[in-house]
């Protein structure tokens, strides 16, 4: 992704996902945008949906409600006309289809900021300076089940 509003996507909003392993620098990257944005663009992330509702801690039952708020989040925003950045790791393909589907239905354009170049060793080390690590066994293991032959960052998107 260039950054660059196409001719057709001017006037509209943007909703961008990040798509990258834990520490690959998504989060950094959105709250810069956010930041320099001057309250156009909202960052949501999941991360801090949970940290907010169920004290950061993952479960799968509480999965789904965490989704629900995000994508309420989300719709609320772009109904609004802000720009979005959903930066999580967004590597199950279920999260791109569903969050396509919103701005679809939101008349948003959509956008993947793609993380997935920086090196899994990269993203340990940066991990391992967080207060809050996810520890190298999770994102070899993420690595493995959706980076390891995906044809990472060759796809346009």
């Amino acid at each position: 992704m260039n950054g660059r509003p196409t001719e057709e996507d001017r006037g509209r909003p943007t909703l961008t996902m990040t798509m990258g392993l834990p520490a690959s620098g998504k989060t950094t990257w959105a709250r810069r945008v956010v930041a320099e944005s001057r309250g156009r663009c909202k960052r949501v992330c999941k991360d801090d949906l949970r940290d907010m509702l169920d004290a950061g801690v993952w479960s799968g039952e509480n999965e789904e409600y965490i989704l629900t708020v995000r994508d309420s989040l989300v719709r609320s925003f772009l109904a609004d006309g802000l720009d979005v950045i959903v930066d999580d790791t967004n590597l199950h393909p279920k999260h791109e289809r569903r969050l396509r589907q919103i701005a679809k239905a939101q008349s948003a354009s959509f956008r993947v900021m793609d993380f997935r170049h920086v090196p899994v060793e990269e993203c340990i080390r940066r991990d391992s300076q967080r207060d809050r690590t996810v520890g190298p066994e999770v994102i070899r293991s993420m690595r493995d089940r959706f980076l390891v032959g995906a044809g990472r960052g060759v796809s346009p998107r």
